[in-house]
């Protein structure tokens, strides 16, 4: 789609986001701010706000007595009990409802990048995907989350203190003084700025399982989810580096080469 971006006092017409600074990334406060970057605000439930742009989908549901989920990016959610034309976030807030472990379990059945937002009793809670292709940073001084580590340091300053090759290498620590970010399988409880681990859930379920019935399993994920990439994203770029995990990917997109466009470099 095209994307209306105002750069001074000239309106610039892009037919995408790459050339846009923090494009699909977000920022979440409790502070007043007057602008950040490109983004426009949305006022979420007690006092928080979302900054953010139109360059990847959001969505969000809200109870009320002000139970609240929204999940930004891309995902295919594969749970098997969600009602045909109820949205991801819907289901989400519906096992929120339930239970915090209900909440937990869907979240492990959505694949993709992005960020959820979770409030819950008036706490907020900010998780990513499994494997944080979505970055989150945040400030242990402020309430002030960030996509991007930069946005983030231009909203609040903060010295360096980590060479890049150190951080890299550290954990959850970023090269900025006080600014971290958040783990894969983790949370970040944004009432007492902590970072708990939730997944996994139990022991590995599947240790008892034969290796051609966990592979079975994970072919039957797998094809559910790049029929809904397919379905919702008519185009797909992969890349093929020609080693063994673009190999094995191809092989196993094998139903839908002719959807995607690969490229190598």
């Amino acid at each position: 789609e095209i994307a209306s971006c105002l750069v001074g006092s000239e309106m610039c017409i892009r037919d995408s986001f790459r050339d846009v600074p923090y494009a699909r990334g977000f920022v979440l406060t409790r502070d007043s701010l007057d602008e950040v970057a490109h983004f426009e605000q949305r006022d979420l439930p007690h006092g928080w706000h979302l900054w953010c742009d139109d360059a990847v989908a959001t969505a969000s549901a809200q109870t009320s007595d002000g139970q609240f989920v929204l999940i930004r990016g891309h995902w295919a959610d594969l749970s098997d009990d969600r009602d045909a034309d109820e949205s991801t976030a819907e289901a989400l807030l519906r096992s929120l409802m339930l239970s915090e472990r209900a909440f937990h379990e869907h979240l492990g059945r959505i694949a993709g990048r992005y960020v959820v937002l979770m409030l819950r009793g008036g706490a907020m809670r900010v998780y990513h995907d499994a494997i944080g292709l979505r970055s989150v940073y945040y400030s242990a001084t402020s309430p002030l989350v960030c996509s991007h580590l930069s946005l983030l340091r231009s909203l609040e300053p903060h010295p360096n203190h980590l060479p890049n090759k150190v951080a890299l290498t550290a954990w959850d620590f970023s090269p900025v003084k006080d600014v971290l970010h958040l783990l894969p399988n983790h949370y970040l409880d944004l009432s007492s700025n902590e970072v708990r681990r939730y997944f996994p859930l139990e022991p590995n379920r599947y240790t008892g399982m034969s290796a051609d019935d966990r592979l079975a399993r994970v072919e039957t994920l797998w094809q559910r989810e790049l029929d809904l990439y397919a379905l919702e994203h008519p185009r797909i770029a992969i890349s093929v580096t020609g080693g063994l995990d673009s190999r094995l990917m191809l092989a196993m997109a094998r139903n839908h080469v002719a959807d995607y466009r690969g490229f190598t470099y």
